[in-house]
């Protein structure tokens, strides 16, 4: 279950994040389609998602791949085009991940002290 703060820290991490403003609308607008309790089950197709932002869905492809590959998304399932089926995602926020700590980096290099502020046990 997402919290309300983890949505705002998911919205803040894609708002800090390297991303174009086209690809965060991307993320934004998918971000609307997933279920409100768990950020899981986002799946409103590419066509779709490029009518909503007004952009190709080529640019759309590219967003959710820049999304995946900095890990605000995660593709759950598969597009099977033959059976009209869209690819589904789920917005990943520190803690969302089966394994992870809240307040892990999600690796397992510890992170420095005196670079972060935080205390690191």
């Amino acid at each position: 279950m997402l919290t309300y703060e983890q949505r705002r820290r998911w919205a803040r991490m894609v708002l800090k994040s390297e991303l174009t403003a086209a690809q965060k609308t991307v993320l934004f607008a998918l971000e609307t389609y997933a279920d409100w309790s768990d950020g899981t089950n986002a799946f409103p197709g590419e066509i779709q998602l490029s009518e909503l932002c007004g952009m190709t869905t080529r640019a759309v492809r590219m967003a959710l791949d820049r999304g995946k590959a900095l890990g605000l998304i995660q593709q759950t399932q598969r597009a099977n085009p033959k059976a009209h089926k869209a690819a589904v995602y789920r917005l990943v926020t520190p803690g969302s991940i089966v394994g992870v700590e809240t307040g892990s980096t999600g690796t397992t290099v510890p992170v420095e002290t005196g670079s972060t502020g935080t205390h690191v046990p």
